[in-house]
C-alpha cells in the first residue's frame, strides 16, 4: 500500500481497535470496472468476505485532510458495512456517531449535536 493512504489511514485503525473491532482486511488499488489501480486508492475488504469498498487520498491535501478525509469513509463503510456499530465511534454525551471535522490543523472527532470536539482522530 502506498504510504500516503497507510500514514492516513493508521490514525483511524487506531480507534477501531480502541473497543475492540475487528479490522477490515486492506488490497492495494481499486479494483473497480472504470477505474485502474492507482497508488492513493485502496480496497477495504469487508469481515467474512461480505464485499469491498474503494477508498482514496488526494496526495495534495494537507496530512491532517488526508486523516479526516479517510476516516469519513471508513467511518462510512464501517457502519454501513455493519462491521462497527451503526454509532461508531460513539458520543460520550449522546447516542448517535461522532463526525468527522478538522480543526487547528488536526483531524478530529466531534459531536454534531454540541459540535464539541471529542478526540484527535486516533485518540480515542
Amino acid at each position: 500500500m502506498d504510504e500516503v493512504l497507510r500514514q492516513a489511514l493508521e490514525p483511524v485503525q487506531r480507534d477501531l481497535r480502541s473497543p475492540g473491532i475487528r479490522l477490515p482486511r486492506l488490497a492495494d488499488g481499486w479494483t473497480g470496472p472504470s477505474s485502474n489501480p492507482d497508488p492513493d486508492e485502496a480496497m477495504v475488504l469487508a469481515p467474512e468476505g461480505l464485499g469491498a469498498t474503494g477508498i482514496w487520498v488526494d496526495r495534495s491535501a494537507p496530512e491532517f485532510e488526508r486523516v479526516a478525509m479517510i476516516a469519513d469513509q471508513v467511518q462510512e463503510i464501517a457502519i454501513e458495512g455493519r462491521w462497527a456499530p451503526t454509532n461508531w465511534p460513539p458520543c460520550p454525551h449522546h447516542r448517535h456517531p461522532l463526525i468527522v471535522s478538522t480543526r487547528d490543523r488536526q483531524a478530529v472527532w466531534v459531536c454534531p449535536a454540541e459540535e464539541v470536539l471529542i478526540a484527535p482522530i486516533g485518540g480515542l
